[in-house]
């Protein structure tokens, strides 16, 4: 009956899901070093499963891919901290900045350990080695991240290695790093978790040139170990000159998905696009995984998505509930009603 419940939700849909293909406008290479955890080898980097992490929780559009993939139809790539380049890749990926992608890169994602470069002909610094503690600390000068907490004149931990580098002529700096007074260890003794902040270090927490950025501080896999609000507002500030005029701005909290996707015109409909939202609540438990038993109406959602026209009509799906909505700079706004678990939204464009 469970079951059966479930496919006929998916049945009543099936006029919105048939050739319709997710809009994904970055790409995060499923490579680099894997982690070892309680249950033996993740599956992919820590930088990896922190990007896809974080861009659900901030409507980024998003693939998983491999280094054979074709990058041409992404506007950003994200190669994970610890990633090795070889030839092939660092020519792709080269050829992909060149045509005027954007590329993110943390730590020591394509440095060269024979000369102590990085690869990529498009890196805006220059690698000078390791913090000198673990952890360091963050501020984060120079980037704007409204709708947030994020603070300018306080130092925020991370808790993973961070790497000092030297911005080369003409990039763009933001934010600082700074060390701690030692590294908690058995013979530097401290109370806490960790010690406090001592200085800066006088080096940039982020680097940009053009539309390439370099995290000093692995904001990726420090999101997927630690699940820091600030890592997530740290980029999301910085993604606004990397990644302008994105597909879809949600308007909700991060635990509310939104996933766009693009159904082309057919026989009874015009071009479509068709915005999913799930907000499955999970509750706090004692288990190790959190799980879903609950539901509970949702209100205040909304979201921007990138028009591809002149909408003729916007509605709830599969009822076809008509919803208001308005065009403005060239995005379709559309503020929902309350809704339980999910909802589907067609924009639907002239035949």
């Amino acid at each position: 009956r469970l079951i059966g419940a479930a496919y006929a939700e998916v049945a009543a849909l099936e006029p919105w899901l048939l050739d319709a293909t997710p809009s994904a406008e970055a790409a995060v290479l499923a490579i680099g070093p894997l982690e070892e955890t309680l249950d033996g080898i993740g599956t992919q980097s820590p930088d990896s499963e922190g990007a896809i992490q974080m861009f659900i929780e901030l409507g980024v559009q998003c693939d998983l891919v491999d280094a054979e993939a074709a990058l041409d139809s992404y506007r950003l790539v994200v190669l994970p901290d610890g990633a090795e380049v070889g030839a092939e890749l660092q020519g792709k990926l080269d050829r992909f900045v060149a045509g005027g992608g954007a590329l993110i890169f943390s730590g020591t994602a394509g440095l060269d350990p024979a000369t102590g470069s990085f690869r990529l002909a498009a890196s805006p610094v220059r690698y000078l080695g390791v913090a000198p503690t673990q952890p360091a600390y963050l501020r984060a000068t120079g980037i704007q991240a409204p709708g947030t907490e994020l603070s300018a004149d306080y130092d925020y931990v991370f808790y993973d290695p961070a790497h000092v580098v030297e911005p080369l002529n003409g990039a763009m700096t933001y934010g600082s790093i700074g060390r701690a007074y030692f590294t908690r260890t058995w013979e530097h003794f401290m109370g806490h978790q960790h010690a406090p902040f001592d200085r800066t270090l006088d080096a940039p927490l982020a680097v940009r040139k053009g539309k390439v950025l370099y995290l000093a501080a692995p904001l990726l896999a420090g999101y997927k170990r630690q699940d820091y609000w600030a890592y997530r507002a740290m980029l999301g500030g910085l993604l606004a000159d990397l990644l302008p005029d994105r597909l879809i701005y949600p308007q909700g909290p991060g635990w509310v998905e939104f996933t766009l996707q693009r159904q082309a015109a057919a026989a009874g409909h015009g071009l479509r696009q068709v915005v999913h939202v799930a907000a499955y609540q999970p509750r706090r438990s004692l288990q190790p995984i959190a799980h879903v038993d609950q539901g509970w109406p949702v209100a205040g959602l909304g979201f921007r998505v990138r028009a591809e026209g002149e909408p003729q009509q916007v509605s709830l799906a599969p009822g076809g509930t008509a919803l208001a909505f308005t065009v403005e700079d060239g995005y379709v706004k559309v503020d929902l009603p309350p809704l339980h678990t999910n909802a589907v939204v067609a924009i639907e464009y002239a035949a």
